[in-house]
């Protein structure tokens, strides 16, 4: 005793949190240089410093994992040199895809710069990345030289009568297939309500399957709002979202409003977020049935983009506030949140070639 600190001292303080001491060395309790990089995320990485990122991200990371190590030997962290890095990224870049086309340069940034993250939670502390191992020195901590970012005027667009096709398609979905966990409704219904909500509010598919109906109408004094928190925005990033007449229209016709509560997702799915690859597999299915061209069975984006589009020749700045983006003082603090519903009560919906039978239940 004697006045002697019992608690532990710096270096012990420092492992209890990064699995490692202030030098550096290994861990006894399994984190380790002699780790491999896909080791190390799930044992480091994954459960300190991706535990509040979203599941887009993490899928995004573990891609990125798996083409590292179907690429590499997939050695160990303290094995990884710049050399390796390099070789690494120019066989991705000479990769094909499923569609015999090489691997866009965007993609193989993208996957660089989440390899990147990996091995830098593994080197010394930063004023921008303050959660590490510390289990390599600075000098030890590859760098993954990416390409230049490509600009490509975007193609992944629909235009209005191509969002009617897909939507006269809906009207194919099986059960089966779709299979949304409610009795209120065809999966028919649930198909269209989907796709003309996402095409009206804009959001992600990811956010738009996230939503649940206690987020709508939350301020008395702004009804039609939408406010989307962090948890199921892109980059942490919630927000406040108009939902216009037609998005309501659609979103009410499927009988889900009084699930839970309330608090029910407007757009049940078994097993989300878990279950995006059974959504898109199922979206892709639907659209085969459709008159669209198979080069123009574009995914859930192409709604966003064709919203995004219309927006932006009547009001960018309206455009970005609807899209969520990043932007200035003026746009979160100085616009009438008026001026976007009003605009985006002006959305022009898509034409519809189905019966009225199988257009009833969307109610416009």
């Amino acid at each position: 005793m004697n006045g002697a600190s019992t608690g532990p001292q710096p270096g012990q303080r420092l492992s209890l949190f990064t699995g490692a001491d202030a030098r550096g060395q290994d861990d006894s309790q399994g984190i380790s240089r002699g780790m491999t990089l896909p080791d190390f995320y799930a044992a480091y990485v994954l459960p300190i410093v991706r535990r509040l990122s979203s599941p887009k991200t993490i899928e995004q990371d573990r891609n990125a994992l798996r083409r590292w190590a179907e690429l590499t030997p997939n050695p160990a962290l303290d094995a990884i040199d710049d050399a390796l890095a390099a070789d690494f990224v120019d066989a991705l870049a000479a990769r094909t895809t499923r569609r015999g086309t090489i691997i866009s340069p965007n993609t193989v940034r993208k996957t660089c710069t989440h390899l990147q993250l990996i091995l830098d939670c593994a080197g010394p502390k930063t004023r921008r990345r303050r959660r590490t191992a510390q289990l390599l020195d600075a000098a030890r901590v590859p760098y993954f030289e990416r390409p230049p970012e490509s600009h490509e005027e975007p193609s992944d667009i629909y235009t209005l009568d191509e969002i009617g096709l897909w939507l006269d398609a809906c009207s194919t979905a099986r059960r089966s297939m779709s299979l949304p966990w409610f009795n209120a409704a065809r999966s028919a219904r649930w198909w269209r309500a989907l796709v003309i909500f996402a095409y009206n509010t804009g959001l992600r598919i990811e956010t738009t399957m996230g939503a649940t109906w206690d987020m709508i109408d939350r301020d008395p004094g702004r009804p039609g709002w939408m406010i989307v928190p962090a948890a199921i925005a892109k980059g942490q990033r919630g927000g406040r979202y108009y939902v216009n007449r037609a998005a309501r229209a659609a979103i009410e016709s499927l009988g889900t409003k009084g699930a839970d509560g309330g608090q029910g997702n407007l757009f049940p799915w078994r097993g989300w977020p878990r279950s995006a690859t059974w959504l898109h597999a199922s979206r892709r299915n639907i659209q085969s049935r459709s008159q669209l061209p198979p080069a123009r069975r574009i995914g859930f984006h192409g709604l966003r983009k064709a919203l995004a589009t219309w927006l932006a020749a009547r009001n960018p700045m309206v455009a970005s506030i609807v899209l969520g983006h990043r932007g200035g003082v003026t746009q979160r603090h100085y616009v009438d949140p008026v001026i976007v519903a009003e605009l985006l009560e002006q959305v022009p919906q898509p034409p519809v070639q189905c019966s009225q039978d199988a257009r009833q239940p969307l109610l416009f």
